[in-house]
C-alpha cells in the first residue's frame, strides 16, 4: 500500500459496502512495525479507515497525494513516512507553494495529473486538508482515500468494559462525519470540473 505510511504489517477488517452509485466501500486499517531486537517495541504507523469508490476524475496511470512532515530543526517539508517514487513514478511539484509544503504528489502520467490538479483543486486542498492525515490514490477510475483517524470503526469489543461502552449511535456519528469528509474530498477533486 503505497498511499499509507511505510510499515511491516498491515491488518484490515470491518469492510462495509454501501451499495451506492459510487460503489463506496470502507474498511479499517492498522499498520505497524517493530523496533529493537531482544526487547522489541511495536510502533503503530497508521490506524484509521480506507475508502474505495469510483473516482470523480479519471487518470491514465496512477496518482498518489500524501501528507508531508516537518523537519525537526529547520521545519522544512520532508517525507519520512510514505514511500518515495516507485517504478515509473515521478514526484511533481506545483506552482502552489502551500500545497507543496503540505502534500507530495507522485504520478506515472505527469500531463494527465497536471490536467486535473488545476490551481483551483490545489487551492481547495491546501485550504481544507492541509495538516490533516489524509492520503489519496487514484488509479484509472478508482479513488482510494486513507484517513488516519486514530481509531477503528465498528470494532468488536474485547472486554466487559468495551461491551458496556459500546454505542452504535456514537459509531454512526463517526461514520457520518467520515462520509461528509469523503464528500468534501470528492468535491475538491471535482472543483476542476465545475470550478
Amino acid at each position: 500500500m503505497r498511499f499509507t505510511p511505510k510499515s511491516q504489517k498491515y491488518l484490515q477488517d470491518t469492510f462495509l459496502f454501501f451499495h451506492d452509485d459510487r460503489g463506496l466501500l470502507m474498511g479499517n486499517l492498522e499498520s505497524y512495525h517493530t523496533t529493537g531486537g531482544k526487547h522489541s517495541t511495536t510502533v503503530y504507523d497508521f490506524t484509521g479507515q480506507l475508502y474505495c469508490m469510483k473516482s470523480p476524475v479519471t487518470v491514465q496511470g496512477e496518482v498518489r497525494i500524501v501528507p508531508t512532515d516537518r523537519a525537526f530543526l529547520l521545519k522544512n517539508e520532508v517525507q519520512y513516512r510514505y514511500p518515495g517514487c516507485g517504478k515509473g513514478e515521478m514526484k511533481l511539484d506545483t506552482e502552489d507553494i502551500q500545497h507543496n509544503e503540505h502534500f507530495d504528489i507522485y504520478a506515472t502520467d505527469e500531463f494527465g495529473t497536471r490536467r486535473f490538479l488545476t490551481p483551483e483543486v490545489l487551492r481547495v486542498f491546501s485550504e481544507k486538508f492541509a495538516g490533516q492525515e489524509l492520503s489519496i490514490y487514484i488509479k484509472g477510475d478508482l479513488l482510494y482515500i486513507a484517513i488516519y483517524s486514530g481509531h477503528k470503526m465498528f470494532s468488536a469489543p474485547y472486554t466487559e468494559a468495551d461491551i458496556n461502552n459500546l454505542s452504535f449511535t456514537e459509531e454512526y456519528k463517526k461514520l457520518r462525519s467520515s462520509l461528509e469528509y469523503i464528500e468534501d474530498i470528492c468535491k475538491g477533486l471535482r472543483s476542476e470540473i465545475v470550478g
